[in-house]
């Protein structure tokens, strides 16, 4: 039977313990049980990757038995730039174009593009029935700050907006508009999907009933 002889996670120069049988015998069983509790050690760790093992025999007071030292080490993380602030990296599975990088503070963000926003707003939406767009809306409306309020440039009021323009409008005042478009073209521009769960919680029926 394979066993470490500590509980300490894997960091610079961390090391464990591991008993078990060694006698000619039984040295492959030993080594697949090796091998199963470092994976599942390794697994544990947030530092998964850049981990190199040492291996090194150990002796033993029992007669028959054997032990090993594993030292697990991880690999130095080169520094960070300090001028570059990142809030929000991208997953490496998405496409180049889902995240885009903005001023924040003295260096940059990356945040989700509005396009990337919009197309999980409405995959979420078309998710909802009918019956869950009424109640989200009446829960809106009886909470809303922003109801009423004119929108600066425009000759629309928050309530009029449809979901999709409510967060265009959120997304430019966090990280700006496009260069030489006013605010009245660009909700224009992002009117969305003529939807029942897009349209405007004022009107939830304006694009029709489902």
């Amino acid at each position: 039977m394979v066993s470490a002889t500590n509980g300490a996670q894997p960091g610079a120069g961390a090391g464990l313990l591991f008993s078990g049988i060694t006698s000619a015998g039984s040295i492959d069983s030993f080594a697949q049980q090796l091998a199963a509790t470092l994976e599942q050690y390794l697994g544990q760790s947030a530092n998964g990757s850049g981990i190199q093992l040492n291996i090194q025999p150990q002796s033993s007071q029992n007669s028959g038995d054997g032990q090993f030292l594993v030292t697990a080490t991880t690999q130095p993380v080169a520094a960070a730039d300090p001028h570059q602030v990142s809030l929000g990296s991208a997953p490496q599975d998405s496409p180049p174009d889902a995240y885009v990088s903005v001023p924040f503070g003295s260096g940059t963000s990356i945040v989700p593009t509005l396009a990337t926003v919009l197309a999980r707003e409405n995959a979420a939406q078309a998710m909802m029935s009918p019956a869950a767009i009424l109640n989200q809306d009446a829960v809106t409306l009886a909470g809303d700050p922003m109801s009423g309020v004119s929108i600066p440039g425009t000759n629309m009021k928050w309530d009029d907006l449809t979901q999709d323009q409510q967060l265009a409008y959120e997304y430019a005042l966090n990280y700006g508009m496009p260069s030489g478009q006013s605010m009245q073209d660009y909700l224009n521009a992002n009117l969305g999907p003529q939807t029942m769960a897009n349209a405007p919680c004022s009107n939830p029926t304006k694009f029709g009933n489902s």
